[in-house]
């Protein structure tokens, strides 16, 4: 369904801009718990927060799961 491939697609775009992140922006290798619009920087925000991480991690676990179904 094109509704399927449209959501999969945004999932796999953000995944890929949150392991940017991850990988090169953070100074904590981690996710940050709030962010302004596009995901730029908020100032009241942690930088490091467990709960955006936890949830990411169960994005990706979905996401594996889907796929390989496929």
């Amino acid at each position: 369904p094109q509704a399927w491939q449209s959501a999969l697609a945004e999932v796999k775009d953000r995944t890929h801009r949150f392991i940017q992140h991850i990988v090169k922006e953070s100074a904590w290798s981690s996710l940050p718990e709030l962010t302004n619009r596009d995901g730029r920087f908020c100032p009241g925000s942690c930088p490091s927060q467990a709960w955006s991480v936890g949830c990411f991690i169960e994005t990706l676990e979905i996401l594996n799961q889907q796929l390989a179904k496929k």
